[in-house]
């Protein structure tokens, strides 16, 4: 809609391994929980739930290839990180506190300013699984399947379908 939205940085990196710029954050951030996350994020940026970087405050964000949600982990690939980048922009687009900490300085999760925003439905089920009505909803990975084409006008894939025979002429996925 033409709105401008503030930020500090915005870096986009691409490639097939860690870049020395993943490295020099987690390093930044050693002495705060970002080193403990390590030990399962192993040179990935460890992130909460909403993306956010652990030990950066609420004020850095990461997604795709770089970053790792420590609760449960997801592969490194162009799906995953398509819907991160789709989840972080409409995160960042609706009014929502992002970086409030509760009276020990622990960051709480992303706080709807505007109390008459509608809410989407995601949103709507967080907040009920959660107990607060004006929260934001974590991101959510959909697994919409893998190809993978193998030459010669060939290709795998692994799609999710609903239990039955798929030979069977009445099956309904």
């Amino acid at each position: 809609d033409g709105n401008k939205i503030s930020y500090g940085s915005c870096l986009w990196a691409a490639g097939i391994g860690p870049l020395p710029i993943t490295a020099s954050i987690i390093e930044a951030l050693e002495y705060t929980e970002q080193k403990n996350a390590q030990e399962s994020s192993r040179g990935r940026l460890a992130v909460d739930p909403w993306l956010r970087v652990i030990g950066g405050e609420g004020k850095i964000f990461s997604l795709g290839d770089c970053s790792c949600i420590n609760a449960s982990p997801l592969a490194a690939t162009a799906q995953v990180a398509s819907q991160q980048g789709e989840f972080l922009a409409k995160l960042l687009s609706r009014d929502y506190l992002i970086d409030a900490k509760d009276e020990e300085s622990s960051l709480l999760p992303p706080i709807s300013i505007d109390q008459d925003q509608p809410k989407m439905l995601s949103e709507q089920i967080a907040s009920f699984s959660m107990g607060e009505s004006e929260i934001a909803a974590p991101f959510q990975y959909l697994d919409l399947g893998i190809l993978a084409y193998t030459g010669s006008g060939t290709a795998l894939a692994q799609v999710q379908v609903a239990p039955g025979d798929p030979t069977n002429e009445t099956w309904k996925p």
